[in-house]
């Protein structure tokens, strides 16, 4: 039987599967298979650049899957397998818990109210309003707006008008003066819905609500005041879709 080739591509696969970099690997698998060699010896057998062969042996020795011994030239080998194990353990274990410390850090930051299963928070004002923008460009039919804030409708009415020359748009507001100067119709709703169509609370949350969105009766974007900050969020809640399809259009009336 023909020994097997120093560098093994399927295996070489696999580490980097596993995490390994692709010059990584092909060096590790290369000394597996001819116990000991030189860096220049690992160049030619690899093809690796030289350059990136004696980068990569700094490496592999650092994270303990080789040893160096002797000089002029220095030798290389594979470490005992099962330090390489306990070496690769330990890494992963380090690394899990500064990726913890990062992702509670971005929630302190980030999501400092806690919303119900099922929303997704999004905290920044920037955020709130690109998000908001994103809707109306994703919309293909219909979007069904509610908004309790006149500050807030004016400052999107640039991209509601846009939107108004692709899709059905209803905006339907809390009071007929906030209708006043918009680039496009506004609409309200008899006073049986007014009350929960304007303070939503229960199922969605108990935060004064200033702006949602529906779009394509599909996706629903609320924007809500939370100490006197503005919060926004999705939430999937069919109950409440289907309320506003069966609802909110068949009662409306134009300013």
């Amino acid at each position: 039987m023909d020994p097997p080739t120093p560098v093994n591509d399927v295996l070489c696969r696999q580490l980097i599967e596993c995490g390994l970099r692709e010059y990584d690997a092909k060096i590790y698998v290369a000394l597996f298979g001819l116990g000991l060699a030189s860096a220049t010896e690992l160049h030619k057998l690899t093809g690796i650049p030289r350059g990136r062969v004696y980068e990569t042996l700094s490496y592999l020795q650092e994270k303990q899957f080789i040893t160096a011994a002797g000089k002029n030239p220095v030798m290389y080998k594979v470490e005992d397998i099962h330090r390489t194990l306990f070496a690769v353990q330990d890494d992963m274990m380090s690394r899990i818990k500064k990726i913890s410390e990062c992702l509670h850090e971005m929630e302190r930051i980030y999501h400092p109210v806690r919303f119900l299963q099922g929303q997704v928070p999004i905290l920044t004002e920037g955020g709130i309003e690109y998000q908001f923008r994103l809707m109306c460009r994703r919309a293909r039919s219909q979007i069904v707006i509610l908004c309790n804030d006149a500050e807030l409708l004016k400052r999107f009415s640039g991209d509601l008008r846009r939107v108004e020359k692709q899709v059905d748009l209803y905006v339907i507001v809390s009071r007929p003066e906030m209708a006043a100067a918009l680039p496009f119709p506004c609409y309200m709703v008899n006073e049986t819905v007014d009350e929960s169509l304007f303070s939503p609370k229960g199922a969605h949350t108990s935060y004064p609500m200033l702006l949602q969105v529906f779009l394509d009766m599909r996706n629903m974007f609320m924007i809500a005041d939370i100490d006197g900050q503005m919060h926004g969020f999705y939430t999937d809640d069919n109950l409440y879709k289907e309320f506003i399809s069966r609802m909110i259009l068949r009662d409306i009336r134009k300013i």
